[in-house]
């Protein structure tokens, strides 16, 4: 792992960036020679540590430092669309759920969308073994209850889509590329709406169920596995730890029930 003034041009070696002081990070170096955790957290090959200092004139610690995100004591997620934006831990499932639904409208736009509606949104825990009651009924109380009422709340402020077009040809080429350019190659619905409006197919609707999270859970993933050192010398480590323990009870799967109507 670098913990130098830069970052990895490879995103696989920065999907998750921890921003510590110079101080913390050469403690942390010390301690890796008789810790354990301080040395796996050191060579994570996917997790990168950036002295919040960093001098490196790069675009990509230029764009984290203008948007706030150079905080000593701060995790970051890359985003599963565009390896070059990031989001704080807390917030991440839905900044990025949110770039997902704008991106899926834009390609809709694309292969020449006549209204775009969503009829349910559906959350589980962050295993997917536990089903979230459709609206949270706090009437009861619960922290648990609390916290689901609060996630559903931001996703739906951060995800709201309602969209109507004018007639429109589809854009295949640009549909194609543009599918490229955000990493959706593998979507299936994305590539079956393609090729259906490639080949002509007269589709008037499609109805499928979306995931908001499936591609932003493995890249948190990688953040709730580290397992951060516990040593007192480093007290913000243990406030990092205690940040990525709260979010992931606070992290929920959401997806959505979304209705395509094509002209």
């Amino acid at each position: 792992m670098d913990t130098n003034n830069y970052l990895p041009e490879e995103p696989e070696k920065r999907r998750v960036i921890m921003v510590l002081s110079r101080q913390e990070l050469s403690q942390l170096e010390i301690d890796a020679e008789s810790d354990n955790s301080a040395r796996e957290l050191l060579l994570n090959r996917q997790v990168s540590l950036l002295d919040d200092s960093a001098k490196d004139d790069s675009s990509l610690i230029k764009k984290l430092r203008n948007s706030g995100l150079l905080n000593p004591g701060t995790i970051l997620i890359q985003s599963p669309y565009d390896p070059s934006d990031y989001a704080e831990v807390s917030n991440a499932s839905y900044s990025f759920a949110q770039a997902k639904c704008i991106n899926f409208t834009n390609l809709c736009g694309l292969l020449g969308a006549k209204k775009i509606t969503v009829e349910h949104m559906e959350m589980k825990s962050f295993d997917k073994k536990t089903k979230v009651a459709a609206k949270a009924d706090t009437s009861g109380g619960g922290a648990n209850v609390e916290v689901e009422s609060y996630a559903r709340d931001k996703m739906e402020k951060a995800i709201m889509i309602e969209e109507e077009y004018d007639p429109s040809e589809p854009n295949i080429e640009e549909a194609r590329s543009f599918l490229m350019e955000n990493q959706w190659l593998s979507d299936a619905h994305m590539k079956g709406l393609i090729f259906k409006r490639e080949k002509g197919i007269r589709i008037k609707k499609h109805k499928f169920v979306l995931s908001l999270t499936e591609e932003s859970q493995k890249n948190l993933k990688v953040a709730f596995s580290l397992n951060l050192p516990q040593n007192p010398s480093i007290p913000i480590v243990g406030k990092l730890n205690a940040n990525l323990e709260q979010t992931k009870k606070e992290t929920f799967d959401f997806s959505l029930e979304i209705n395509v109507e094509f002209w």
